[in-house]
């Protein structure tokens, strides 16, 4: 479900979270940190005040999406 979020756009932790029904921060945080760790998304840093970190999809995390989206296609 974060990927699908992701995809083409990039989104703020909290614009992420709540486009999620039922998504509590910690596990959005834990799933954020090991889709980064694996290169599927990055976490992006904006300086200006106040600071703002965006998360979206790496090309690996592309890649992935529409795989996922084929294989949806299937049926």
């Amino acid at each position: 479900m974060i990927l699908d979020r992701l995809y083409n756009v990039s989104k703020r932790p909290g614009e992420l979270r709540r486009s999620i029904k039922g998504l509590s921060s910690k596990v959005m945080y834990e799933r954020l940190k090991m889709l980064e760790n694996k290169g599927i998304i990055k976490r992006k840093l904006i300086y200006e005040k106040p600071l703002e970190v965006r998360y979206e999809l790496t090309e690996r995390g592309h890649k992935i999406t529409e795989l996922i989206n084929q294989i949806r296609n299937l049926e």
